[in-house]
This record gives C-alpha cells, structure tokens and sequence, in this order.
C-alpha cells in the first residue's frame, strides 16, 4: 500500500510541470494555467481518497468475513 501511495503522490506532482509547460505552449494566461493546475490537483486527490477509501472498505469486508468463519 505505501508503493501505491508514493506512486499516486508522484503522479500528482509531476501533473504540475505537465500543465504548465503545456499551457503555455498553448499560449493560456497565467490565471488560467493556475486554475487548470488546481483542479489537476483536486481530482488526483480525489481519485487517492476514493481508490484509498474503496480499498479500506474491501479489507473490512475481507476481515469481517474471516472473523465469521472462526466463529
């Protein structure tokens, strides 16, 4: 789980360099490119909660049924 943390944060950070560099080869404003950086950011920590959160919930479930076999 920690590799998969490290890889999702790397992933969000490298979108910053991405966004920037291609807005302003698309010639956008500075604002604009901001925006566009922001929300990059916002739905990639979005997506690590849900994938995080999805993946908690699938390991109760697992334990939960576990703990009903013993019993």
């Amino acid at each position: 789980m920690t590799l998969f943390k490290v890889g999702w944060s790397f992933l969000i950070l490298l979108a910053y360099p991405i966004v920037f560099l291609w807005a302003a080869n698309h010639g956008w404003p500075t604002w604009l490119t901001l925006v566009a950086a922001f929300f990059l950011m916002l739905v990639g920590s979005f997506g690590f909660m849900g994938i995080a959160y999805w993946r908690y919930r699938q390991q109760e479930l697992l334990d939960t049924h576990q703990d009903e076999n013993v019993l």
